[in-house]
């Protein structure tokens, strides 16, 4: 899976790294999407969705699904490489010496 960033919005905010808009293999651009990361370092990208409620409970749906994890991982991973590709943010280092 090839995934190409067509626009990248730094928004480091909380978990929030920035916003997206991300084109996978040539031919699908998922607008906004978002790069967060976790307490422990951990990146991840989040696709645009919608809130719902569902038994009185908040809930989130995504506006584009993956027909198998095995392809959710691989644009994941493919996601994560292009969009901290477009941040030059030191917060992808895992190293903790000082920058100077």
């Amino acid at each position: 899976m090839e995934v190409t960033v067509s626009k990248w919005t730094p928004k480091h905010d909380g978990n929030l790294v920035g916003f997206g808009d991300v084109i996978v293999n040539n031919t699908v651009e998922i607008r906004g999407c978002a790069l967060r990361k976790g307490k422990e370092g951990n990146l991840w990208v989040s696709v645009p969705s919608r809130k719902y409620d569902k038994d009185g409970e908040s809930k989130w749906i995504g506006h584009v699904g993956f027909p198998s994890n095995d392809h959710y991982r691989a644009f994941q991973e493919e996601a994560i490489k292009a969009l901290t590709a477009q941040d030059n943010d030191q917060r992808f280092s895992n190293d903790d010496d000082m920058p100077f």
